[in-house]
């Protein structure tokens, strides 16, 4: 079952600093004005919506990775835990 949402960013280069996002499952709509500003700008500069990644939530049963990107200075990865 799942019970959350998890947006992860690493940035790989100087000081490897790291954002953990959680949000209940329950709060699934709020996505958007949940995550911090900073979030969502690196999450548009990779291309990931975070409203398709709402939708395309709800139609997933199971826990487990919707996206992941790994360049030379960030990681991101977003999961349904």
């Amino acid at each position: 079952m799942i019970k959350a949402l998890k947006i992860r960013v690493r940035d790989t280069e100087d000081d490897g600093e790291k954002v953990n996002v959680t949000i209940p499952l329950k709060a699934l709509e709020l996505l958007d004005k949940l995550t911090p500003r900073r979030i969502r700008e690196e999450l548009t500069e990779e291309g990931i919506n975070l409203s398709e990644i709402v939708e395309a939530s709800k139609s997933i049963d199971e826990p487990g990775t919707l996206v992941e990107i790994e360049t030379e200075e960030k990681q991101i990865k977003i999961t349904l835990e």
